[in-house]
């Protein structure tokens, strides 16, 4: 009988341990409608602001093959973060080849070193430093993006 619960607990503590580890693995980078972006669209307001009355800081729309496949596949990169109560200060909505939309709430983050957005239900950090970089290379200025939303 003793060997039996033992067996059973060892059981259920391992199928445990499985589906944590599938889930983390899931969550672990987004998933997003499409394979390929076909435009990219930014917009980032001034987080000082109450959300209707917010200044737009920066709209861009990226529709350049090789600069929406770099950002696209910088977003994908991201990876998975808890979330909190901050509030969105912009969004990027990301068009596909299939009809398909996905639209990022954006945040700048309470870390120095990363951007966070999202998608889903669920969030996901980058690295602050490379966004700007493929911004740049897609011709969008990201000094005049937050660097906070309070």
């Amino acid at each position: 009988m003793r060997r039996r619960v033992t067996r059973g607990c060892l059981l259920s503590v391992g199928v445990l341990v499985l589906l944590g580890g599938a889930g983390y693995f899931y969550l672990r980078t987004p998933h997003f409608s499409g394979s390929a972006a076909t435009s990219i669209d930014i917009t980032m307001r001034s987080p000082d602001l109450p959300p209707a009355d917010s200044n737009v800081l920066v709209q861009a729309s990226i529709s350049n093959g090789p600069a929406c496949a770099s950002l696209f596949a910088l977003l994908q990169s991201a990876r998975f973060r808890i979330d909190h109560k901050c509030a969105h200060i912009g969004s990027v909505t990301v068009r596909y080849a299939n009809g398909k939309t996905d639209t990022l709430a954006v945040l700048p983050g309470h870390d120095p070193t990363g951007y966070e957005f999202r998608l889903g239900g669920w969030m996901y950090r980058l690295p602050r430093e490379r966004l700007y970089q493929v911004l740049r290379d897609a011709g969008v200025d990201p000094t005049k993006m937050p660097e906070s939303e309070h």
